[in-house]
């Protein structure tokens, strides 16, 4: 069985794949929080109240003949219902229905139809951000696996070691996240000591094992006889 083809990794280009491995999974959290930090920072910028301007170039949106300043389509449709249901709300019942609402109704940072153009740019940034995180984090988990998979296969080649050792190394982790197995931290504390006491034993083993003495006898080599023709001899050898 063969993984990545038949590449060969020595124990010097491992380490240094290793401190690789290591500082890109340092860089992954920074690499989260900075995504998260601009998405917080649109949506804040989306939530800032403003003001409803007066030279009627806008179509303002109107509740019982009073031009709404501008807000996320949810929220709007909270003040309709709120105004609709025609009860006069105390401060504090009036903050637990928006509440409630709110968490009924997941939040949409989507502008209504009478938005400017600068907050439809903000809510479009705010849409791309959103999905720019799960893609971003399936896309550093990818290139963490493959990347895994290929130093251990090419590194167990460089040492003449079969490749079912591959998932011997990687079975203690990768096995019960796949199969969603709830263990116990201890247990998955020790797992993990495993996996990577097993990553570090092999930039130890040197290239072809620890095997030592001459290299195994090779098949002699059969010299090629070469067999003259006699004289007067015509046709097919030996007719």
């Amino acid at each position: 069985m063969s993984i990545f083809g038949e590449s060969r990794l020595g124990r010097i280009g491992y380490i240094v794949i290793i401190l690789l491995m290591l500082g890109f999974d340092f860089a992954k959290q920074p690499i989260e929080r900075y995504i998260v930090r601009l998405q917080d920072a649109t949506a804040e910028e989306l939530l800032k109240p403003r003001k409803v301007t007066s030279d009627g170039s806008a179509d303002v949106s109107m509740i019982k003949d009073r031009p709404m300043p501008f807000m996320m389509q949810a929220h709007e449709d909270i003040v309709r219902d709120i105004v609709k249901s025609g009860r006069k709300y105390s401060k504090k019942e009036l903050e637990a229905v928006i509440s409630a609402r709110l968490k009924e109704t997941p939040l949409s940072f989507m502008p209504n139809h009478n938005a400017p153009k600068e907050v439809v740019d903000l809510a479009n940034r705010h849409s791309a951000l959103s999905a720019l995180y799960p893609m971003a984090v399936i896309a550093m988990t990818a290139i963490t696996i493959i990347t895994l998979l290929w130093m251990v296969s090419a590194r167990l080649r460089d040492i003449g070691w079969p490749q079912f050792w591959l998932f011997a190394i990687i079975a203690p982790v990768f096995v019960p996240r796949l199969m969603a197995l709830p263990l116990p931290a201890e247990i998955a504390q020790v797992l993990g000591w495993l996996f990577y006491s097993g990553i570090a034993v092999l930039a130890f083993i040197p290239a072809g094992g620890f095997a030592s003495g001459p290299p195994p006898p090779t098949a002699a080599t059969v010299q090629p006889v070469t067999v003259r023709r006699q004289s007067g001899q015509f046709g097919r050898l030996g007719t």
